[in-house]
């Protein structure tokens, strides 16, 4: 009798426990529209990312910036500039080319080749001016902040003569030297033997059940920030109070506005406001507001670099529903397709109309 009570508890607890897996698996669907909430624990994750990129240095061993590893693969080609895209020839002849600078945001981090913002761009311009008019390239690469894309034109995008720049890379100068963006997570270790233990049991359940992610997630972070990974709130009040990041962000600017049009006076440079998701993350609104004020003012003291407001755009279409962010849930900044072709659309219509001479 006692066996059969058990195994009756047993089969309860387990069926009670698929219940809560299978309606916490659910509502996330629903709520984020993202089938990874479906799959946890049931499909295997993919490499790393951070294998797919490597360091260039100087010849002293300081790492000057970073680029992709060259791979052919049909989805993702890099070509052995370590640009996402297929090889780049000698520039033709009455061929406008475009490079588009930035970080993961240009790069189309968690996308494919296709999807990114780039690669739609030519898409555009091809078929309302016809191929061959312009030749566009991503040199877009994540976490490069402007020092590198500063070292990366010094080194690489001035020998492909440029005839336009588009340059995307805000947030990733938004940061002291103190990481002031932290993970959202209690830290430090217990040494109760039975918290330890107990800590590492959950480690290791939340690899496969959702709701013992979810559960765990709550009780360090609470509700309201259990899908979110960074404190955007402690980050963007101490970047506000910092001299020293805007001082090195205006710096920074105008070394890399002086850069290229001392190297080519004819050349034309598009800087974009970087989009970010204000709606979900307001508190994010006073320092990249700033950010983009500063890009504004630098860029007005150069004949040829113009400022352009594309984040308004995406954020008014995510107003009307679209699902421009690719994991609005927890991620303010990475766009999804749609994002990066109200990106290109709004790109796209504007070259076409300043009908852009090649060098």
């Amino acid at each position: 009798m006692r066996l059969k009570h058990f195994i009756f508890s047993l089969i309860t607890t387990l069926l009670f426990f698929v219940v809560l897996e299978s309606g916490v698996r659910l509502f996330l669907f629903l709520k984020a529209r993202d089938s990874i909430f479906l799959l946890h624990g049931l499909v295997k994750k993919g490499e790393d990312p951070t294998n797919r990129f490597e360091n260039v240095y100087d010849a002293q061993g300081n790492c000057l910036y970073f680029r992709t590893k060259p791979s052919d693969d049909e989805q993702n080609p890099v070509n052995t500039f370590g640009f996402r895209g297929p090889e780049i020839s000698k520039k033709r002849p009455h061929t406008k080319r475009i490079v588009c600078l930035g970080g993961s945001t240009t790069y189309g981090l968690g996308l494919s080749y296709g999807n990114t913002y780039p690669k739609l761009l030519q898409n555009y311009i091809d078929k309302n001016s016809g191929a061959g008019h312009y030749e566009i390239i991503n040199a877009g690469i994540p976490a490069h902040k402007l020092f590198h894309i500063i070292e990366q034109v010094k080194h690489v995008i001035l020998g492909l003569e440029p005839d336009i720049i588009i340059l995307m890379d805000v947030f990733n100068n938004l940061i002291t030297d103190a990481k002031d963006f932290a993970f959202i997570k209690i830290e430090g270790e217990e040494k109760n033997l039975f918290i330890k233990a107990s800590r590492k049991l959950i480690k290791g359940m939340r690899k496969y059940s959702l709701f013992v992610s979810v559960s765990d997630d709550i009780a360090k972070k609470g509700v309201r920030n259990y899908l979110k990974h960074w404190d955007w709130q402690r980050g963007s009040t101490a970047i506000m109070n910092s001299q020293v990041v805007w001082q090195k962000y205006r710096s920074n600017l105008h070394a890399l506005f002086s850069l290229l049009t001392k190297n080519n006076p004819s050349i034309s440079v598009i800087v974009l406001d970087e989009p970010m998701n204000f709606i979900d993350y307001p508190e994010l609104a006073p320092p990249v507001f700033k950010a983009y004020d500063i890009q504004k003012m630098v860029s007005m003291t150069y004949e040829n670099v113009h400022a352009y407001n594309i984040a308004e755009a995406l954020n008014n279409a995510y107003k009307k529903g679209e699902p421009v962010w690719i994991a609005p849930y927890y991620d303010p900044i990475h766009l999804s397709r749609r994002g990066n072709e109200v990106i290109a659309d709004i790109l796209g219509n504007y070259i076409l109309s300043k009908d852009y001479p090649a060098q």
